[in-house]
């Protein structure tokens, strides 16, 4: 599980303006924007939560804006200065991106605007031209030996664009559907310099299996989806589409068609396979098998013992994290209320699943995936779901030294710094699942 708010990103709800509106120059647009980050900027967290539509002002209030503005000054340094980027409109909206300069590192900061000029949305994460650029495609992947089909998942008002990357040659072959982690993801699932799915795609088309990969609802469709986002929602429901829509390919053997979670989308892949009812297998990459507020509690304590946050400044930041977080342990926070970067309810949602125990009640095989070097979701995971599945039939499990939450290959303590350098998942993870697939007895 990738917990929301740390590490690469953050993601504050936004929600689509009202009818009738119409956008102001965007000269007045950047202004707002500016003025929004710089009150963030100086502290003023009450001025920040009136520039706040009253719609959302339950998750952007000023104390989940302190929260959210500590995370970054932990994650990326003290803040220095902000330059304009640029304005794009979408509907109503104008969504204005900044870019942040950090002492250690230059962010991209995005302020979505209501033509009101009311603040709906507010989200942070690496830019993209400023991120060492990885190689065309990872070493071990021939694009001469697939092919990639641009397809469609889901129904309206959900449609989600994805690629289908298909094998060379006639016939009908395995194929993988991919579930994302949490946070608003696309179809490459890119994290940093790392695409993880386009990655495991490309790896796995190259040896004649079909994979597809899809955007997620958050991304593509986050402002009309507001804050009311569930798991069905958010995940398992595209994920059955995705699963349909492949079966009906014709270069697919429907009797074939496997899914493969990474993190979240590994954590609900029990369910998913019982609520499909036909998967071939299952490969779970990074599950998380214990109550959410103790992973993210472990994650917190890893990153305030990292180098990197040994500021007074951060550790006060971590701390102030970890008090929210036991406001979950406790349930004493309303389902409203914004715990680093989602409401409560999303995480008692999380913490009431029994996921292990969704493992045991199908007969869907299954594969699980573990790098020992993850700080995320950690090796306790891992050898709590070998534990308990260790007498059921059609179980696999393999774990990986020398990699991260995004199975790429490193050495020493895990940070998030490490996620922004280019990077491709092992060459061991793609062979492991492609002998998994084409494994005749499980």
């Amino acid at each position: 599980m990738k917990m929301r708010g740390m590490g690469m990103a953050v993601l504050a709800i936004g929600l689509g303006a009202g009818p009738g509106s119409a956008q102001v120059p965007d000269s007045i647009a950047i202004a707002s924007a500016e003025r929004f980050v710089g009150l963030l900027r100086d502290g003023e967290w009450a001025a920040a939560e009136r520039m706040v539509t009253p719609a959302v002002r339950g998750q952007l209030g000023a104390s989940a804006l302190e929260m959210v503005w500590g995370q970054m000054l932990s994650s990326w340094g003290a803040f220095q200065a902000m330059r304009e980027k640029g304005v794009t409109a979408r509907d109503t909206l104008q969504s204005v991106e900044l870019l942040g300069d950090f002492a250690n590192d230059t962010v991209l900061m995005r302020v979505v605007l209501s033509p009101a000029q009311e603040v709906v949305g507010f989200w942070v994460g690496p830019v993209p031209e400023a991120q060492p650029a990885p190689a065309p495609g990872p070493p071990y992947a021939d694009e001469s030996k697939f092919r990639d089909v641009e397809v469609q998942v889901g129904s309206d008002p959900w449609v989600l664009p994805g690629t289908l990357s298909i094998p060379a040659g006639a016939g009908r072959f395995p194929a993988v559907v991919m579930v994302h982690g949490s946070g608003p993801h696309d179809r490459d699932e890119t994290v940093g310099g790392t695409k993880v799915f386009r990655d495991l795609a490309w790896g796995l088309a190259s040896r004649g299996i079909a994979v597809l990969r899809y955007e997620k609802r958050t991304k593509t469709h986050g402002a009309k989806m507001g804050g009311d986002v569930t798991l069905d929602s958010e995940v398992i429901e595209d994920a059955l589409a995705g699963l349909e829509l492949v079966r009906s390919h014709p270069s697919v053997d429907p009797e074939r068609v496997h899914m493969l979670g990474h993190s979240l989308g590994a954590q609900l892949a029990p369910e998913i396979a019982r609520r499909d009812g036909r998967l071939a297998g299952a490969m779970m990459l990074a599950a998380t098998a214990r109550p959410i507020e103790e992973v993210i509690v472990e994650q917190l304590e890893y990153l305030a013992g990292l180098p990197l946050n040994a500021t007074p400044e951060a550790q006060a930041q971590l701390g102030a994290a970890l008090a929210q977080v036991r406001r979950l342990i406790s349930r004493e926070a309303a389902g409203s209320e914004l715990v680093l970067g989602a409401p409560a309810a999303y995480f008692y949602a999380l913490a009431d699943r029994d996921d292990v125990g969704d493992a045991l009640r199908v007969d869907t095989p299954l594969l699980l995936l573990q790098g020992e070097r993850d700080y995320q979701v950690t090796m306790k995971d891992f050898e709590l779901w070998r534990s308990a599945l260790k007498e059921r039939p059609a179980t696999s499990f393999r774990s990986f030294p020398s990699l991260n939450h995004l199975f790429v290959t490193g050495s020493g303590l895990s940070t998030p710094a490490e996620y922004a350098q280019p990077g491709f998942v092992a060459e061991d993870v793609i062979v492991t699942i492609h002998d998994w697939i084409a494994a005749p007895v499980r």
